[in-house]
């Protein structure tokens, strides 16, 4: 009985630890993120993580004519887990998580890159870009 406690014990607290990590991971993109060269008024020159609800949310523009199941702004749960950054697919078509698999620290916590077409979905789109932590 001791022998169940102590592993059920254990357990809790390797588990504990691993959500606790997971959110400090979550915590590096708290914050407004610009894209290098930007104007701040084109599709996702400007990205916002924030918490709320106990929920990791990343917030841009996405397009300036929503079309084809592409939304205007883009509001979607995101999740940054040993350094892989994926965020809840926004396309009305789809489900599920999508991976930016080109997510690349440049310097961890303040500037990464990206290629864009994994974040807006456009197919033209197929270079990186890199964003900078405004705060």
């Amino acid at each position: 009985m001791k022998r169940l406690f102590l592993a059920c014990l254990l357990f809790c607290i390797a588990f504990a630890g691993c959500v606790k990590d997971q959110a400090k991971e979550n915590d590096l993109l708290l914050g407004t993120w610009l894209k290098t060269g930007a104007t701040g008024n084109a599709p996702a020159d400007t990205l916002v993580f924030l918490k709320a609800n106990n929920l990791y949310k990343l917030d841009f523009k996405c397009t300036t004519a929503p079309m084809l199941g592409i939304p205007a702004r883009v509001s979607a749960e995101y999740l940054l887990l040993n350094n892989s950054f994926s965020f809840q697919n926004y396309m009305t078509t789809a489900s599920g998580m999508y991976t930016a698999s080109s997510f690349t620290w440049i310097k961890k916590g303040t500037e990464f890159e990206v290629k864009f077409h994994q974040l807006v979905f456009y197919i033209s789109a197929d270079y990186t870009v890199r964003y900078t932590k405004m705060n």
